[in-house]
């Protein structure tokens, strides 16, 4: 089979394609929200920014500490009592929850990153710019947390096909 560049004719290789052009005319206007997001922020208003500073992010601080504490506390408990329960014990199924137990730690931390970001540059330039719209908050992170999965799909890949391979596979022969 000839290869791809073979079978192309000459003056359509050397044609410049206008599907660039065309996707970067039908992402610009995209572009404006986000602009006029930039401009406003170089010319911050005293107003805005007292009242933010008075009466939001206090109760957004402390609302964010209550947040860590709990999550914190309640994850060093679990977290501590399953790891002694695993590594000092012995029962069936003992390696398939030694894995189990790590998984969480390797595949959702940079996916929970990068909603946290996107999550702060929205909370802010919605601050700024005084919009309170739902979705500008959600589908951003959905979106966010999509590209980050799939451009990680390879390594949970491995990791999944790993543990079954190593763990789950032994535990149902029965090795």
């Amino acid at each position: 089979m000839p290869a791809i560049a073979e079978r192309i004719p000459a003056a359509a290789a050397t044609r410049p394609s206008l599907l660039p052009l065309l996707a970067l005319g039908l992402c610009a206007p995209t572009l404006v929200p986000l602009l006029a997001t930039a401009w406003a922020w170089t010319q911050p208003d005293a107003d805005t920014v007292a009242h933010l500073a008075r009466h939001v992010l206090p109760r957004a601080g402390a609302q964010s500490a209550w947040l860590v504490l709990g999550v914190s506390t309640g994850a060093a408990l679990l977290g501590t009592g399953l790891a002694a329960l695993v590594a000092l014990t012995e029962f069936p199924g003992r390696r398939f929850y030694a894995w189990a137990l790590l998984l969480p730690l390797v595949l959702p931390g940079y996916v929970m990153a990068v909603a946290l970001i996107v999550g702060l540059i929205i909370g802010l330039l919605q601050a700024l710019t005084s919009i309170q719209e739902m979705t500008l908050t959600f589908v951003p992170k959905v979106g966010a947390m999509m590209v980050v999965f799939w451009a990680s799909m390879s390594f949970m890949t491995a990791t999944l096909v790993s543990f079954f391979t190593d763990t789950i596979i032994p535990l149902i022969a029965g090795s």
